[in-house]
């Protein structure tokens, strides 16, 4: 393989994963060129031959994962991703490096599974906590937090009389979410609710994961031991690292999109930035454009900020009548 074309290969993975680290999504303008380049850099570089191993190693690329994006396993940028470096790697060399990744991100999985001595998780399961030793959250490794989290449920049931066991394994699960392509709509306790369940996993755990950030209702005391965990993991002192400054800018930023739509009164950006109410004046913006609003905020969120998880949206249209009576 010549240099050039190799040096080419490994700076389109650097990008793209410098890409997925920031918004979690692998985007089109990188991966359609990063093909077209990989072709033709092969050609310039062997002739017939290059374009020969570039189209299998594309094709072949995409052919065998193609499975894995129906099954909702990949996303359909990495999935992408995966064609264009096989247009630069050819498709030998495609198998060699997947084959390599994935070995690691098993051991990782594996390496935490068998740290909290849990047994019976699905290898799909165990596969996608791997590929948490690869994500962050404010320079927290998310692996770590959930391992730690795991533990943390563990101790805190052994205390209250409840199953250690049931908890540990939860905490372990809670943010599996993440480590699924940012494509997939929903929030990640959602996505990761919905993962565990299909692989086997109990109501009592599936309810836990979906619930640890609120957004459904918890039903049993398990879901809130493990969001205690979460809490107590998360905010120790040293455990995540965002300055105060960068902070108060991203709340601001937040408030200023919501404050610059039309009929927009007030703007609240709450639960460190996860939420933010929007008051919206009852004379002029009726029930519909309320509506609206809530829609257009939500696409000025997604095209203008970047944010870990997800942000929920609330529109306020209220109109009180007061009398006091003497």
């Amino acid at each position: 393989l010549k240099p050039t074309v190799l040096g080419l290969a490994v700076a389109l993975a650097l990008v793209a994963g410098w890409t997925d680290w920031r918004s979690r999504r692998i985007p089109n303008w990188l991966t359609v060129p990063g093909l077209l380049v990989g072709v033709s850099a092969n050609v310039l570089a062997s002739g017939w031959a290059g374009l020969r191993t570039s189209l299998l190693g594309a094709g072949l690329g995409l052919l065998v994962l193609l499975p894995f994006v129906f099954l909702r396993s990949l996303g359909a940028g990495d999935w992408k991703l995966v064609g264009a470096l096989g247009a630069f790697l050819g498709f030998e060399r495609l198998i060699v490096v997947l084959s390599s990744g994935n070995l690691a991100t098993t051991q990782a999985g594996e390496d935490a599974v068998n740290k909290l001595n849990i047994n019976g998780l699905h290898s799909e399961i165990i596969k996608l906590l791997g590929k948490l030793r690869y994500r962050f959250s404010y320079n927290q490794n998310v692996l770590d937090h959930s391992v730690e989290t795991a533990f943390l449920a563990s101790l805190i049931a052994s205390e209250v009389g409840l199953d250690p066991n049931v908890a540990k394994r939860a905490g372990l699960l809670h943010d599996i979410g993440k480590a699924v392509s940012g494509e997939m709509e929903g929030s990640h306790a959602a996505i990761g609710a919905d993962f565990i369940r299909r692989h086997g996993e109990t109501p009592i755990v599936v309810n836990a994961v979906a619930a640890h950030h609120e957004e459904v209702k918890p039903e049993t005391i398990y879901a809130g031991l493990v969001i205690l965990a979460d809490t107590i993991s998360a905010t120790r002192p040293g455990a995540r690292a965002e300055s105060t400054e960068s902070y108060i800018q991203r709340l601001k930023r937040l408030e200023e999109l919501a404050m610059s739509i039309e009929g927009v009164q007030q703007a609240f950006a709450i639960q460190a930035g996860r939420e933010i109410r929007v008051v919206v004046s009852p004379q002029g913006v009726t029930d519909d454009r309320a509506r609206e609003i809530a829609k257009e905020l939500r696409r000025r969120i997604e095209s203008d900020l970047q944010y870990p998880s997800t942000i929920k949206i609330t529109v306020i249209r209220e109109a009180r009548f007061t009398e006091t009576a003497t």
